[in-house]
């Protein structure tokens, strides 16, 4: 009898740490994407810049705003919650949606909107965007 209940003590042990082990696993980040951000607040003459590995707003008058959209895709075969996050000077700037589901290998554009009402003129403002994958249904630790 002792060695019984020992027995089913481990198997209990053993599927508890799975679980929690399993768990830990799907709460995890499956990546994260990360843009350089930058802008020059201007007096009135606008301008952009092209870059395929930064978020670059280029010039843009003080109290104007400009759009750029970021490409997501989905290449796992399950839902995924991406969380933005925006670091840097340039972050009070930068108006994004908290959290975006995109589904199982479909992509979506993300708007990424600066606003340079509240920016101080002939400044230059810089930081990061990323975008961390999490499966559906989970958030972040």
């Amino acid at each position: 009898m002792r060695r019984i209940s020992i027995l089913l003590l481990v198997v209990a042990l053993i599927a508890f740490s799975f679980s929690v082990g399993s768990y830990v696993i799907m709460k995890m980040p499956l990546q994260t994407q990360t843009f350089f951000t930058s802008v020059h607040v201007s007096s009135g003459v606008g301008g952009f810049d092209i870059n395929g590995t930064a978020l670059t707003f280029g010039s843009v008058a003080f109290g104007g705003n400009s759009l750029r959209r970021v490409l997501l895709e989905n290449n796992y075969p399950f839902s995924v919650l991406v969380e933005p996050v925006v670091t840097g000077s340039i972050s009070p700037l930068v108006e994004l949606q908290t959290s975006i589901v995109v589904e199982p290998n479909q992509s979506i554009y993300i708007p990424v909107l600066l606003n340079t009402n509240s920016a101080e003129l002939y400044h230059n403002y810089t930081g990061n965007i990323s975008f961390t994958f999490l499966r559906a249904g989970f958030k972040r630790f």
